[in-house]
């Protein structure tokens, strides 16, 4: 039953409503919580403007409009959060590693540079085409006569061994006996 406003006026038709509006909320957010709020919010806005409206609206249909636009404003909120942290997580992890206890703080150049010596001549060339003389990936695939995705497979292997061979040397300073 309906008020001459068109309001439902008893708790079982109010009951129906929310759990249809409910229903569209949760499917366009896949979050009970979150679809939760926005019929609590598209309730109040039904209150606050229950006055204002026409005696003939359409109550389900205008509670499920005002839920689904709730609900693009709620992805558009969470999307820009979820660039800020992705922007802020992208600016910690560049940062210099400034922590005096880091253990590639401890690496001399000529240690390094004994890593660099030890690992195989086709990873060497690469890491120290780039490393040394900053040259792009495409510049050193047409240097070296290989593919550029073979370039970054050779920098990626070459960090690799040149860290394992770090981190063997770095354990055998810290203690002597072990090796």
């Amino acid at each position: 039953m309906l008020t001459a406003h068109g309001t439902p006026n008893r708790t079982s038709e109010l009951a129906e409503l929310r759990a249809a509006v409910l229903r569209t909320a949760l499917v366009l957010t896949h979050n009970r919580a979150d679809a939760e709020d926005l019929v609590q919010i598209a309730f109040m806005r039904a209150l606050d403007r229950s006055g204002t409206l026409d005696a003939d609206t359409n109550w389900p249909a205008w509670m499920k409009t005002v839920v689904r636009h709730l609900a693009v404003d709620l992805a558009r909120r969470n999307q820009r959060w979820r660039l800020t942290e992705l922007l802020d997580t992208l600016h910690a992890a560049t940062q210099p590693d400034e922590t005096p206890d880091a253990p590639w703080s401890k690496v001399s150049p000529e240690q390094l540079e004994a890593a660099v010596e030890s690992i195989d001549a086709h990873y060497r060339d690469v890491y120290r085409l780039h490393h040394h003389q900053g040259a792009s990936y495409a510049e050193m695939a047409e240097q070296l006569q290989i593919p550029v995705r073979t370039v970054g497979t050779r920098l990626h292997r070459a960090r690799g061994r040149i860290r394992d061979v770090l981190v063997k040397t770095l354990a055998a300073e810290a203690c002597p006996l072990a090796s």
